[in-house]
This record gives C-alpha cells, structure tokens and sequence, in this order.
C-alpha cells in the first residue's frame, strides 16, 4: 500500500516499510511459509560465520577495522547514511570474501579505485532449441565480476527489483563469457521474445563497486501476425 510519509525502510511491529517505484509504500508482515533454498542456507551461514568471527580477533585488529570503518558510509536508506561500524565492515568484506571461497581480511583491507567495467555487451541467443547468455568483455576484469540475474520477462517489461546472485561470470575465452549453465540453475529458460535484466557488480579486496545494469532479448523466431497480435491484444488467442 502506498503512504504519503517521510521516506523508511524496514520492520516496526508488524509493518514493514520499503521504497518501491511507486514510492514509499507499506505492507504488513507475513513469514514465509517456503522452506528456505539452499543457496540462501549457504548465504546466511556465511554471513553468520563472518560476523562471530569478530570475536576471535585481537583487541588491535578490532580497533584497526574501527578505525577504518569511520571513512565508511552506508548506503542510503530513507535519503540517510552514516559511518559504518568496525564489526560491520568486517562482515561485509569477508562476508564477500567466502562467497567466492576466498580467505579472510583480520585487518582491513585498502578500499581499491574500481576501474571502470570491462563489460561491454550481453547477448541471448538460441541456435537448434539452446538458449545461449554470454557476456562480451573488453579486457580482462581486475578482480572478480558477479553476477546478479532476473528470471525472463516478457520483452515489454523493464523494471525488475528481485536479482539472484548466480555467481561470477566464468574465465572469459576470445573475450566472451558464456554463463549459461550458471543462469540455468536459478532461473527457467528464456523463451523467444523475453528479456533478461542483470546487474554485474566488480569485487576487489573484499569490497564490491556500485551494480551496473545491463539486459537483453532473445530475438523471435519471426514477428506475430496482426492477427495474432489481434488476438493476444482482445484476449481471444486460443
């Protein structure tokens, strides 16, 4: 439900407020009765791995990632930000770390100058009933390259607000990275016509950059006839 209201986010009592492209928008907590997916089992024990980590530290190294994390701002939330705290920071960056089965920082690691995305184009294409998603790259990437995918949409639709963490993209070969089977395991098939959105993001260090958004269509096998679009447009297609 939509709420004229000064902007928030998050659970107060049995309400939950959030930002939506509608705007500032209300909604009353439901717990989810689905059994929760084994990747957000994995997700959710690494990040609670990384945060009790922060108790076996030394009384240096707690005070190095405080330190460190007072040049540190959140991202907005309500039009608002602040510094970060040392525990938090540290769970961020190694929460990152074992996503991609890396070892952990006991100190914090220098926040790098990201550069820009060698990403340069993405393609669905089919050839015999297989659907192919490849990432075209113009370098090879600095650090690591995640991606985040949504399922397919029909090709009229842009906006999307659920992406699924479906890993990094795989060793680019004659600057392609074909991540199809990746894509696969999380989301159906793309069908002709439908359009998949992504949202690549860079991880150096521990620390990732801003997402950039990139999308594409599988092309048709031929355009609908007026009078199948006709049809699809009066609700009569049988």
């Amino acid at each position: 439900m939509k709420k004229r209201d000064v902007p928030s986010s998050g659970k107060r009592g049995t309400t939950v407020s959030f930002q939506s492209r509608y705007g500032q928008c209300e909604r009353t907590d439901t717990p989810s009765t689905k059994p929760r997916t084994y990747a957000q089992i994995c997700s959710q024990t690494k990040f609670g791995a990384a945060s009790a980590r922060w108790n076996y530290l030394t009384n240096d190294q707690r005070a190095a990632w405080r330190a460190y994390a007072k040049n540190v701002r959140s991202h907005p939330q309500g039009g608002q930000s602040g510094p970060l705290t040392g525990q938090v920071l540290f769970t961020a960056i190694n929460r990152n770390q074992a996503a991609l089965g890396l070892p952990p920082y006991d100190f914090p690691p220098e926040r790098p100058d990201f550069p820009p995305l060698p990403v340069t184009g993405f393609t669905i294409s089919q050839n015999g009933g297989r659907v192919a998603l490849t990432l075209a790259l113009s370098q090879p990437p600095a650090g690591h390259i995640l991606i985040f995918a949504s399922r397919p949409y029909n090709e009229g639709r842009d906006y999307c607000d659920k992406f699924l963490y479906i890993g990094p993209i795989p060793p680019p070969s004659a600057g392609q990275s074909n991540f199809t089977a990746q894509y696969l395991e999380f989301h159906r098939k793309p069908w002709p016509g439908s359009r998949v959105i992504l949202r690549v993001v860079q991880q150096i260090n521990g620390w990732r950059g801003l997402p950039h958004r990139i999308e594409a269509i599988l092309p048709r096998l031929r355009p609908p006839s007026p009078r199948r679009l006709l049809q699809i447009a009066t609700g009569s297609l049988r």
